[in-house]
């Protein structure tokens, strides 16, 4: 072990982040630094993490920059905006169409720890110094290296240059933490798709198994798995074929007065770690359910990816502010998410109801009917001629999904919570092909 910096022992896995400004950011040059004889380390079988504590010697010079080297920081990276990846929010059926362009976001990991390769650095404490204090250019206590003179050899006293017989570098002392953490520190290249990267880094799943109710009222209808309306009577036959208004006797099944419904479900909460801002897509797609199968939970959580319109998007909550060691301001973020599986067969998710004809969940849509019982679309007032189709093929998700008006839960990319836009935006009308950018 080495007793001064002049053989240092470890070398920084990285250097500090160097913010340009403008958005412009770097790291700097690894720090070397000598671990000290002070040690402590626990090993709980409670359920707590094991926590290992050490004390560092580092050159007062380089204090600064190696607290920044071996704790988190974060930084977007609004210099680079990735214009080859959009960030896309919209209903499912909505022909406008919010693009963005995505920004990605850049994490500087904290320092692991030498031999524990669960254990990171969560805390670091400066404790002391050695050398010769004085103020350095910022008015800050440091330490500086001297020479230590030996005895004088000329009568007046005077100390002669040739009579320093030691030298005390100056350097600090640091007691630094390291602890296993509950979640997992990922490059973008380690995630095998950097645009939904986020979900596997700096992320802590907690779910909570749980019934509840769907409440519906007035003018639902429920769908079979080959996408025909049900027929509200006991009459033999077929359902309603889609797009035809069915005969006298045989007209859908609705649900006239507000009915409730038990069904099994869910709640994830989803923490994102230390988030210098809420994505723009957790303030637009609360209440909405995922169009598709993207979203891949930790495998000892949830083993299969959330069908599609399993998830729904609860909102979010924000912790208080705190501050990265580089004076940067960050947040914890919690989503909500709702699962609901729901029937025996193919997981029909949060648009389904239990039908007591087909004994069994079913799909519902939204809608109004005319004179002759045709259905028609609420929200954009067309007809309705295809209804969903339970399958769970992966490919083709798109025919398990109405367009926006017919479902109590309308549908909308999920994995955008993970992401993070860019400052630049625009709104695109696929009806109309006219493109109109966002007012920042």
């Amino acid at each position: 072990m080495g007793t001064t910096l002049r053989d240092p022992d470890f070398v920084t896995t990285r250097g500090p982040l160097i913010d340009y400004g403008n958005g412009v950011f770097d790291v700097g040059d690894p720090v070397p630094y000598t671990m000290g004889p002070d040690i402590s380390e626990h090993y709980p079988t409670d359920g707590s993490p094991r926590t290992f504590q050490n004390t560092c010697i580092v050159a007062a010079d380089k204090k600064d920059q190696f607290l920044r080297s071996i704790l988190p920081d974060v930084y977007e990276d609004t210099a680079h905006t990735d214009t080859t990846q959009f960030l896309t929010m919209t209903a499912f059926g909505d022909p406008n169409t919010i693009y963005y362009y995505r920004s990605p976001l850049v994490r500087l990991h904290p320092q692991q720890h030498p031999r524990h390769q669960r254990a990171f650095v969560v805390d670091a404490q400066v404790t002391g110094g050695l050398g010769w204090p004085i103020r350095n250019t910022n008015n800050e206590l440091t330490f500086r290296t001297r020479g230590v003179p030996g005895p004088p050899e000329d009568e007046g006293g005077v100390e002669e240059e040739e009579n320093v017989t030691d030298v005390v570098d100056g350097f600090v002392k640091i007691a630094v933490t390291w602890r296993d953490l509950p979640y997992e520190f990922k490059e973008d290249i380690e995630t095998n798709n950097p645009i939904d990267s986020e979900i596997r880094r700096y992320c802590i799943f907690k779910p909570s198994i749980k019934g509840n109710n769907l409440t519906v009222k007035g003018n639902v209808f429920y769908i079979s798995d080959n996408g025909m309306v049900i027929k509200n009577d006991a009459t033999p036959g077929p359902d309603i074929t889609p797009g035809s208004n069915g005969t006298a006797g045989s007209l859908p099944f609705t649900l006239p007065e507000a009915s409730t419904f038990p069904v099994p479900a869910a709640t994830y909460s989803v923490t994102l770690k230390m988030i210098p801002r809420v994505p723009l897509a957790a303030q637009l797609m609360q209440g909405m359910c995922n169009e598709t199968n993207t979203i891949q939970f930790p495998t000892e959580i949830l083993k299969e990816k959330p069908d599609v319109g399993t998830l729904t998007y609860l909102g979010y909550e924000l912790s208080d502010p705190y501050y990265t060691v580089s004076g940067r301001k960050v947040f914890d973020i919690t989503y909500g998410l709702g699962y609901r599986p729901s029937g025996d067969g193919p997981r029909r998710g949060w648009n389904a109801a239990y039908c007591s004809k087909k004994m069994d969940f079913r799909r519902i849509v939204v809608a109004t009917t005319n004179s002759a019982g045709a259905l028609f679309n609420i929200r954009t007032g067309l007809p309705m001629t295809t209804f969903p189709i339970s399958t769970d093929a992966v490919s083709g998700q798109s025919i398990r999904v109405m367009p926006k008006g017919a479902n109590i839960y309308n549908f909308a990319e999920l994995a955008n919570l993970f992401k993070f836009e860019g400052r630049n935006g625009f709104y695109f009308n696929s009806a109309t092909g006219v493109s109109t950018p966002i007012d920042q």
